[in-house]
């Protein structure tokens, strides 16, 4: 160990020992006044005063140099030997002071400073006291001061406190050469009695290059040290001689490459009181159990500062032995940083448990590689479980460059808890290199063992980026844990680079399941390039399920070659992935390659996808290597099924070059259909652009059926549509109560395959019913299979250009901008399906027609939509013989805005605001036709 310069908040010092000649020198004020004679002091009873069980004694100077020493003698019944020193000198001790007084409690008291040096020893056969405080007082109101020694009384009761006045400038320096060896022996440490208090308390406190160790670490038996840290800075304070305050002081404590071990047999205790700690340079502060019984209650590491810098060292305790450590509690008032491998520990290596870690921070900064907080159990054959760790940082927690909280298991027992609380969280990968490198919060089980619950709460911002994550996972047996955050605004952005978010999974050899992921944003989450929430699995457990809840939520690929968005996935396993559910107060808006989904790409089942929101919009500008939407299905070669697929939006559903789907690549040695639908619900849906809502069978099982429950549903350019391979077709209802509008677009059922496969049905429940160069088919190409049943519910049929092809036995195809309108179900080598029409009879031109197959020309139905009139053509309830009403608005639609005057092959999806009634053009003027 090297001696170095410490830097500390505050004081900036050079720890050295001042050459001095030995001087003992006693000051009169309790016994004879003499200048002892070394190099071995001898200090008897008699030099001193005895009260009770009280012996004082009373320097003016205490000064020990290298190889000198200071024995204090006295009779066994002595429970206190009490030293002050009053001529205003501080005390340098690089010899060894020694008290052969029984077991009594040594106290050495000097407020001008107290500095050990580097052969210091001390060896007293009970507690240890050192202090730079003004005055010792005692139980009975009495006070032994080392500022005004004379006049004092002498109190035979226990000693309780020390008294700090104010301004004090005493402080107490360890400038030592502790070191261990390869053995792990240790040379040049300060060893006191197995089970003793051990208390430094001054104005500040610096330690460099020492070790504070007990008598049990080297034997079977023995209770581990009490060790108290006090600095008061400048303040009046009292510091209690068992206990020291529950709250931070004001001065410094610095630890430099130091390691202060209070270990022991079921006791060991380490509190730290002070404004600033700064730990550096490997120091380290260590409470371990060395029995086979738990550690007693309060017992452990208990520290409580302003301020706290942990620098290349550590915190911490391991369970060496059968019996439970004690906890560590930290509270920073202001703020906790921690780097270049700075950690806060607990470890079980044994049977029993690791203690718990309590946090508190106002700020608690976690940078650096290896750097972080850990509670863990490393022993893979066994091992008990690891501690819970609990965080509060009032103002601000943030994790960057592979920091990490984790709790994990190697071994039979569960992993512990984490559970965070924040003002704001910034968890920002920053400079990390590799996906396997974890920044961020994190609970993992290799093992037998569970993983612990990871709670997060946020009072405003959380901050995910950069591989910045909050993970539970399993690579074993157990199962990973439960994950639930919650937070007033959420934003998850990998930055191009590679994954950031939240995320619970099993690895490829594990057995256990993936936990559930329940996610809360109060106000805003944005999930972009490459941020994702959920829950997967890759082996035979099964993922959790997804719960998001927001105000509003924006899920953007940014063109991105990671996907992006929230999901629940089986990859390469038995397991099933989980559901997936979505809530948006206000918007939902998936852009750019950004999905909402479920997909198994193996043998387990997909889970069902919940979408709900006030408003949805699903937009892809940027060409995306990944669809745009929300989505479940079953890939490649696997066996696993698609899950149900339902979305709602309060207010509209917009699609720009969007998807709805499901898709299965199933093929079953027993095809059966699983009877998921998927089902679409807005007021007002518009698809624009290529958009489409699909249900697809890549293998052999039935396509899944589609339900569009709306009362307005507009398709421009766009498809609806379900297709099979090898099954049957699905089946489309849509119920778009007050109109639907196909413009260059279709509404199609399909079946590929020529060996088996009916057409799926379409049914249209509408008012209106509106085709602008729009399909509708049901249409199969397998032998001796029947093409798909058409039912049309409509009060009004209209068509474009008076074109309308109906029934035709050839499939006929789709050319977007053609004039033509095709209702049929065909199955060219096998049996047509019904088409039926129910549409009311009208009068045209004087004469009654049957629109079992209408088509209608819109200059001969009511108002001439183009005469020139000051108002413009609706339809309208006309009585008897008029065409019915079917808009409960004051004057109808207008038909001819649910009609393009031309058709555009420039036409651009519109935003939602754009909607299909702004345009106000006419039909040309035709003769009326009817086909049939």
């Amino acid at each position: 160990m090297k001696t170095i310069a410490i830097i500390t908040v505050g004081i900036s010092c050079v720890i050295t020992v001042t050459p001095c000649s030995a001087e003992v020198i006693t000051d009169g004020s309790v016994g004879a006044k003499l200048n002892l004679q070394g190099p071995n002091f001898h200090i008897g009873q008699d030099l001193g005063a005895l009260k009770g069980n009280n012996l004082f004694h009373s320097f003016d100077r205490f000064n020990l140099n290298q190889s000198q020493s200071a024995t204090f003698t006295g009779n066994s019944a002595i429970k206190n030997v009490i030293s002050r020193v009053t001529g205003g000198q501080l005390s340098n001790i690089d010899g060894t002071l020694k008290s052969e007084v029984g077991k009594a409690a040594f106290y050495f008291i000097n407020p001008a400073g107290i500095v050990f040096g580097e052969n210091a020893q001390v060896d007293v056969p009970g507690a240890f006291y050192a202090s730079t405080a003004g005055k010792l007082q005692f139980a009975d109101g009495a006070k032994f001061s080392a500022l005004k020694p004379h006049g004092n009384t002498l109190s035979m009761a226990a000693p309780e406190a020390f008294g700090f006045l104010g301004k004090q400038t005493g402080n107490i320096k360890y400038n030592g050469a502790g070191d261990i060896n390869e053995f792990g022996e240790l040379s040049g440490a300060l060893v006191f009695t197995s089970g003793a208090t051990v208390q430094l308390s001054a104005a500040n406190i610096n330690i460099n290059n020492a070790i504070f160790s007990n008598k049990a670490i080297f034997s079977d038996s023995g209770k581990g040290t009490d060790l108290q840290l006090a600095a008061v800075g400048n303040t009046n304070q009292t510091i209690g001689v068992t206990t020291l305050p529950n709250h931070a002081l004001h001065g410094n404590i610095s630890l430099n490459n130091t390691i202060l071990d209070a270990s022991g047999h079921g006791k060991g205790r380490i509190t730290i009181r002070a404004e600033n700690l700064n730990a550096v340079n490997s120091s380290q502060v260590i409470v371990d159990n060395l029995s086979d019984k738990a550690m007693q209650p309060g017992q452990g590491i208990n520290i409580n500062v302003i301020k706290a810098t942990i620098n290349n060292s550590e915190i911490g305790g391991d369970k060496l032995s059968l019996g439970d450590t004690g906890n560590i509690m930290v509270n920073t008032n202001n703020e906790l940083t921690m780097i270049n491998g700075g950690k806060i520990s607990s470890v079980t290596i044994n049977k029993s448990n690791a203690g718990n870690i309590d946090i508190k921070a106002g700020t608690l900064k976690i940078i650096g590689p290896e750097t972080g907080i850990y509670s863990s159990n490393p022993l893979s054959s066994g091992g008990g479980k690891s501690g819970n760790i609990k965080i509060e940082a009032l103002h601000e927690l943030a994790i960057t460059n592979d920091g990490i909280i984790q709790s994990d298991t190697e071994g039979n027992a569960n992993a512990g808890s984490i559970d965070v609380k924040a003002g704001e969280v910034l968890i920002d990968g920053q400079n990390s290199e590799t996906p396997a490198t974890v920044t961020g919060i994190n609970s993992l089980s290799n093992s037998v063992g569970d993983v612990g619950a990871v709670k997060v709460t946020v009072q405003n911002g959380l901050a995910l980026i950069n591989g910045g994550v909050i993970s539970s996972d399993t690579n074993g047996k157990g199962n990973a844990g439960r994950i639930d955050v919650k937070a007033g605004t959420i934003k998850i952005d990998g930055k191009d680079k590679h994954f950031a978010g939240i995320s619970a999974k099993t690895g490829l050899d594990s057995r256990g399941n993936a936990g559930d992921i329940v996610v809360t944003a109060t106000n805003d989450l944005v999930i972009t390039k490459g941020g994702e929430i959920s829950s997967d699995t890759f082996a035979n457990g099964h993922a959790g399920r997804v719960d998001v809840k927001a105000g509003s939520i924006r899920i953007d690929g940014q063109g991105t070659e990671y996907f992006t968005g929230i999901s629940s996935d089986a990859n390469d396993s038995n397991g099933n992935a989980g559901a997936v559910k979505v809530f948006a107060k206000n918007e939902l808006a998936i852009n750019n390659g950004g999905q909402v989904s479920s997909t198994t790409y193996t043998r387990g089942d997909a889970g069902e996808v919940n979408v709900n929101a006030g408003t949805i919009l699903i937009n892809d500008s940027k060409n995306s290597i990944f669809d745009t939407g929300i989505l479940s299905a079953s890939k490649l070669d696997g066996t696993g099924n698609p899950g149900a697929v339902k979305v709602t939006a309060i207010k509209m559903l917009f699609m720009n070059k969007g998807q709805i789907s499901i898709s299965s690549a199933n093929f079953a040695d027993n095809p059966l259909q699983k009877h998921l639908k998927l089902i679409v619900a807005a007021p007002y849906i518009e698809l624009s652009n290529n958009s489409k809502i699909t249900a697809e069978s890549l293998g052999n099982i039935p396509t899944n059926p589609i339900q569009i429950n709306t009362s307005r549903l507009s398709l421009n350019n766009s498809s609806i549509k379900t297709s099979a391979n090898q099954g049957n077709g699905g089946s489309i209802t849509i119920n778009a109560k007050d109109w639907a509008r196909l413009h260059n677009s279709q509404i199609t059922t399909s079946v590929a395959s020529k060996e088996k496969g009916n057409g799926g049905d379409i049914t249209i429940n509408s008012d209106v019913l509106v085709m602008d160069t729009g399909f509708i088919q049901a249409n199969t190409n397998a032998t001796k299979a029947s093409g798909g049943k058409i039912n049309l519910n409509t009060k009004q049929l209209v068509a474009s250009s008076a074109n309308l092809q109906t029934g035709v036995n050839t499939p006929l195809q789709f050319i977007a901008n053609s004039g033509n309108n095709v209702i049929q179900a065909a199955a060219p080598d096998g049996v047509n399906g019904n088409i039926t029409i129910n549409a009311p009879q009208l009068n045209i031109v004087g004469a009654l027609a049957s629109l079992n197959t209408p088509q209608l020309d819109l200059s001969r139905v009511g108002h001439d939509p183009c005469s020139n009139t000051a108002r413009q053509s609706t339809i309208k309830k006309l009585g008897k013989g008029g065409i019915p009403l079917f808009n409960k608005g004051q004057d109808g639609y207008t038909i001819d805005r649910l009609l393009a005057k031309t058709p555009n092959k420039n036409a651009q999806a519109k935003h939602p605001s754009q909607l299909a009634t702004a345009d106000n053009d006419c039909l040309p003027r035709q003769n009326a036709r009817i086909k049939i």
